[in-house]
């Protein structure tokens, strides 16, 4: 059977647009824009998002803000944003998909809300046998008990030692479940990203 060459068409434009909007959210992703204050890196640089799929660090709930003035970087985590991976899951990710970076020595304020039913915390560790965070203030109060539904609470610190770590549920067997996502601390000179890995 043919189809009609307006299908044709609209098929196309739909298939263009949907190309935009997927090439736009890399570059936001990517920081290909200063919007959110995340600035732009060097073209030619890789940012550390720079295989993330289209996410406006922007948009809630993430609401990822970069001031490199102060050098300062917050966001906001939700634990059990919505029913991905059973609702185990940070702002509708887990398993390591959602990918944030901030440079050595940055202040970084993260703000934790627990949508869930179940217990939940917010915390950056090195792996998934850790039960304290890996860095002096990098979690929720009281992780491994986690915070009751409905509750949110604020956590700051400064962003010490280079490598890769996770944002993690340290509520016993939530990580093990898949809520954990990346976390990377990189050298002073690079540029703070938010992104989603695919």
């Amino acid at each position: 059977m043919k189809r009609p060459a307006t299908a044709g068409i609209r098929h196309r434009q739909l298939a263009g647009a949907l190309r935009l909007v997927a090439a736009v959210g890399i570059a936001a992703a990517c920081g290909g824009s200063s919007t959110a204050g995340v600035p732009t890196p060097a073209r030619g640089q890789p940012s550390p998002a720079a295989s993330a799929a289209a996410l406006d660090p922007a948009a809630p709930p993430l609401a990822f803000r970069a001031d490199p003035a102060a050098k300062t970087v917050s966001f906001h985590l939700v634990a059990a944003h919505d029913q991905s991976n059973s609702g185990f899951n940070f702002n509708g990710y887990g398993r390591g998909r959602l990918a944030i970076s901030v440079p050595e020595g940055w202040r970084v304020m993260v703000t934790c809300e627990n949508r869930g039913p179940l217990n939940h915390s917010c915390a950056i560790v090195r792996g998934p046998d850790d039960s304290q965070p890996a860095i002096t203030g990098a979690g929720s109060p009281d992780p491994v008990s986690g915070q009751a539904p409905g509750v949110s609470t604020a956590f700051e610190f400064t962003a010490q030692g280079q490598g890769r770590y996770r944002i993690a549920c340290l509520v016993p067997g939530h990580e093990q479940g898949g809520m954990w996502d990346s976390f990377t601390i990189g050298p002073s000179s690079s540029q703070p990203a938010a992104g989603i890995s695919s």
